[in-house]
């Protein structure tokens, strides 16, 4: 019960609230105690005094009786008796019938008769005293309506002060909260515009503005460096191409040529990734084209433009490079769905180019690396696309830790193909560039194959029975669904 409400209840509360509720819920439980102790003392001292009253009243009578007298009661007393013979057997009315089986001494009924019953046998006689508790009974209904309302009462009057006590106790808090949003959606570091207390609250206030001062120092450097990095190495980039651009004109052999063309490509895809880098250490998020610099023109397919590339643009610019790089490990390259992607090139959807080509291009060398036999395959899904292979899969152990930087598969899972050098970033970035963009970007079991694309598990299932190979790991990256951020955010965000 208790951890229902602190699950469903209590948690969903903001501090202020708490402090409210938790000062409220104390003093009714002290009002609330306090008025049990008060009625509890009220029934207490009632019984414990008419308990004595009662019993000098039948001494009082009794010695009236015996002197022969007839007892002078007060106003609401009722005296009852079964005597032997003597000088007060006919002055009192025998027992009512509702006192023969009651118990010696005092007694209340609070049905009718509401009385109070004293009932004493002395040398044989049985004396019973009767009073009617009405009066009683409605002075005590006063009394505990009176206690409710002043619980009531004490509870209002707490949730007043304890309102009150929250807003003062909180509000410098809440003030410091204000300006560390403020602070944490600047550009650049700021010191908190409000003055910081001597006190608890003041301390986080300086390990926060601390904490926000050295976040943007290390931006700043990290910035500074990628951009100085990126800019760097565009001239001998530079250099590259042209050398071999020049190299070309004079090859002799198909060995040179393709030697060459291997160098062109590299060269343009670390043009490629020092544009995506520079543009990132820039924070244009896509909002600019890339300008020429250096003698080095960015291409129109991969500028960094929001609405620059269709997702089929993208694949069909990624397909020479990859389909040839499985042809030549004697693997099998193939597109699913994409015939028919894009129908509309009007309506469909367009992406940042340059970081689409990224992610797809680190997931598509994962697979073409560690896939040994069997085929790489990309998949058009109504949400995006998916990356399958028949390598060796991914185990268990290292599905939590995939798109972790600078992790690579232990052995015996990935670690059997060639060509798998590397640090373990390729996975890392492809996972920051589509949060980044507000995509998804995650790992399916291969099980779930058939679910996401049935033609592609037929063609998987088709080649098992050819070459005994199964899929190994699905690489899912989400595109529709995240539109909304990926137009407003990667154009404005940092």
């Amino acid at each position: 019960m208790f951890s229902y409400l602190r699950r469903n209840f209590w948690s969903r509360r903001s501090l202020g609230q708490r402090v409210l509720l938790s000062f409220i819920f104390f003093i009714a439980v002290v009002a609330v105690c306090y008025a049990s102790a008060v009625i509890t003392t009220l029934e207490y001292t009632e019984r414990g005094l008419m308990t004595r009253v009662m019993h000098e009243e039948i001494s009082r009578s009794e010695a009236a009786l015996q002197a022969g007298f007839v007892p002078r009661l007060p106003n609401g007393y009722r005296l009852y008796g079964n005597l032997e013979a003597g000088p007060g057997e006919t002055f009192l009315e025998p027992l009512p019938a509702y006192t023969i089986n009651a118990p010696e001494g005092f007694s209340e009924f609070e049905e009718s008769p509401a009385v109070f019953l004293m009932k004493e046998t002395r040398s044989g006689n049985v004396y019973a005293l009767e009073l009617d508790q009405q009066a009683f009974e409605d002075e005590e209904q006063r009394i505990e309506i009176f206690i409710i309302l002043s619980v009531i009462g004490v509870v209002i009057v707490a949730a007043a002060v304890g309102g009150s006590m929250a807003r003062a106790v909180l509000r410098p808090v809440e003030e410091l909260s204000a300006a560390v949003r403020v602070q944490s959606q600047a550009d650049r570091y700021v010191p908190l515009p409000v003055a910081i207390p001597d006190d608890e609250v003041g301390e986080l206030a300086k390990l926060c503005d601390r904490a926000v001062r050295d976040l943007h120092e290390a931006l700043e450097r990290e910035k500074a460096f990628t951009g100085d990095v990126s800019h760097e190495l565009r001239t001998p980039l530079t250099i590259i191409r042209t050398s071999a651009e020049l190299l070309e004109l004079s090859v002799q052999t198909e060995k040179e040529r393709e030697l060459v063309a291997r160098i062109l490509e590299a060269s343009e895809s670390m043009r490629s990734l020092v544009t995506l880098f520079l543009e990132l250490a820039r924070n244009e998020h896509g909002a600019k084209a890339a300008a020429p610099e250096n003698g080095i023109e960015v291409p129109v397919e991969h500028r960094p433009d929001n609405r620059g590339a269709t997702l089929g643009h993208v694949v069909g610019s990624l397909r020479g490079h990859w389909a040839s790089r499985a042809e030549a490990k004697g693997l099998v390259f193939a597109e699913v769905g994409f015939d028919r992607h894009g129908a509309d090139p009007e309506t469909e959807p367009r992406y940042p180019a340059l970081y689409l080509q990224t992610v797809l291009g680190n997931l598509l060398r994962n697979a073409v690396a560690y896939t040994e036999s069997g085929l790489v395959m990309l998949v058009a899904t109504p949400s995006g696309c998916l990356v399958v292979d028949t390598g060796p899969g991914i185990a268990k152990s290292e599905v939590p830790h995939i798109f972790e930087a600078y992790r690579r598969a232990s052995a015996g899972t990935w670690a059997t193909g060639e060509g798998t050098e590397g640090i373990g970033l390729g996975l890392s970035i492809a996972a920051r560039l589509a949060h980044r963009c507000g995509w998804e970007l995650s790992l399916r079991a291969p099980e779930e194959l058939a679910s996401l694309s049935k033609e592609a598990a037929e063609r998987i299932d088709a080649l098992e029975k050819t070459e005994n190979v199964s899929v190994g790991a699905i690489f899912e990256l989400r595109l529709v669904g995240t539109e909304r951020r990926r137009l407003d955010e990667i154009e404005g965000a940092h």
